[in-house]
């Protein structure tokens, strides 16, 4: 029995480095048509890597620090792979080139993805599932279009990918980088409440990670005079109105589509969105706001019911990060469509997690992706301009995000239950 199981393992271990060889291949290929795309295309999907990026960093080079010298839109942290891109640009000869180098930015940020679940360990036990996790991260990746590439969105998800699959091994690692990829963009966050939450053993040495990063980040901010300039992320959003793509703007995009009068669609060149107004629009944006908290407390709360029933928190976390990532986005009152970025970051590590379980958010990720991409860039102007049929398209994407929620909170409710009967079969 041995002879014949020797005589396959180099054919096995030549076909794993075929695939990984494939993968690789086809991620250049996604990448290069997503790049000129964003370099090329009339619709403009690069949006604010060159409208904004740029901007803030000829304040930086003028002495103004967003973050430390004056309010900041972002975590502070975002600064970093925009002045490594505006280095790289320089290097190419100038700003104008900031495009261009943003993209070498996100493509070393998408390398270090597809390095972890491609070549870490590819013939141990989870090299298959890593492999199948590469690939459909890929296929998310081309289906959602420029966006992809195109926002700093893309940066963090390397930070959440790695950090999560480091959790087992290295909690105060997975702690750490959880947290600064929410001093980049603050959605991580949700995945590091979620280990904090049900992840016992993990827990404390995660928060200790974290709490080195923010004292290093709040100190250094401190001592360079940002206080509290460097917290002010957290106060930026609420100014904002009911942006168009959001989910709670759902009612009132379609009775802007359907002739229902009185709404205004329109291009905030402040924040740099667009925007609808009307009937009820200030009441949904406050309904959101509201939303966002009940909603993220009450899936701690099914994720700790969950725990003390006695689900592992293998079980329990897998739906618990998904749904609270999709709580941030189902209740924001922003929608932006790079926040399809986030799904595509955790569903990778689901599938790596456990593939059978992942295959509903799976499933629904792509679809999420390829709405997206139909909205923004190709059919934008339809919307912001009314169309019902892309209305339509907007609402069916916004619809999947919910019932992807609503499943996150149905399968954390499953685990308890079966917990708690297999508890009640086998008392101790």
């Amino acid at each position: 029995m041995t002879g014949p199981s020797r005589a396959s393992a180099p054919g096995i271990h030549v076909a794993v480095w075929t695939q990984i060889v494939l993968i690789w291949l086809t991620a250049l290929g996604v990448h290069v048509l997503h790049r000129v795309v964003n370099l090329t295309s009339a619709s403009n999907p690069y949006g604010d890597v060159l409208a904004v990026y740029p901007d803030w960093m000829a304040r930086m080079d003028a002495g103004t620090v967003p973050g430390i010298d004056e309010p900041f839109v972002y975590p502070l942290l975002a600064l970093v792979p925009m002045r490594a891109a505006d280095l790289i640009a320089h290097g190419l000869g100038g700003r104008e080139h900031y495009g261009l180098a943003w993209l070498v930015v996100v493509g070393v940020a998408n390398a270090i993805v597809l390095t972890v679940l491609t070549l870490v360990r590819p013939s141990g036990p989870s090299g298959g599932v890593r492999r199948l996790a590469a690939w459909w991260w890929l296929a998310f990746t081309l289906l959602l279009g420029p966006i992809a590439l195109g926002r700093i969105d893309a940066i963090v998800v390397p930070f959440v990918v790695v950090g999560l699959l480091a959790l087992r091994r290295s909690p105060g690692v997975a702690g750490a980088l959880l947290t600064i990829g929410a001093w980049i963009k603050v959605w991580p966050a949700a995945a590091f409440l979620a280990v904090v939450a049900v992840a016992d053993r993990a827990r404390v040495r995660a928060i200790v990670g974290a709490a080195v990063v923010c004292v290093l980040v709040v100190g250094g901010a401190v001592l360079a005079g940002g206080w509290p300039a460097v917290l002010s992320f957290v106060t930026q959003q609420t100014g904002r109105g009911l942006q168009i793509e959001s989910i709670v703007a759902a009612p009132v995009m379609l009775a802007d589509a359907f002739g229902v009068g009185g709404y205004r669609v329109a291009y905030d060149t402040d924040i740099k969105t667009f925007q609808i107004t009307g009937p009820l629009t200030a009441e949904l944006s406050a309904l959101g706001s509201a939303l966002m908290a009940a909603v993220v407390v009450l899936f701690v709360v099914l994720g700790v019911m969950a725990r003390r029933s006695g689900a592992s928190a293998a079980r329990v976390l897998p739906p618990l990060v998904f749904g609270l990532v999709l709580a941030l986005i189902v209740t924001n009152k922003v929608g932006s469509p790079q926040f399809a970025t986030w799904i595509g970051a955790v569903v990778a590590v689901l599938i790596v997690w456990d593939a059978k379980r992942a295959f509903v958010p799976a499933v629904g990720g792509l679809f999420v992706a390829g709405l997206t991409q139909i909205v923004y860039p190709w059919g934008y102007d339809g919307v912001t301009g009314g169309s019902p049929f892309l209305v339509l398209v907007l609402v069916a994407r916004n619809v999947l995000y919910v019932v992807l929620l609503v499943w996150s909170a149905r399968e954390l409710g499953r685990l308890r239950q079966r917990a708690r009967s297999e508890r009640i079969a086998s008392p101790t």
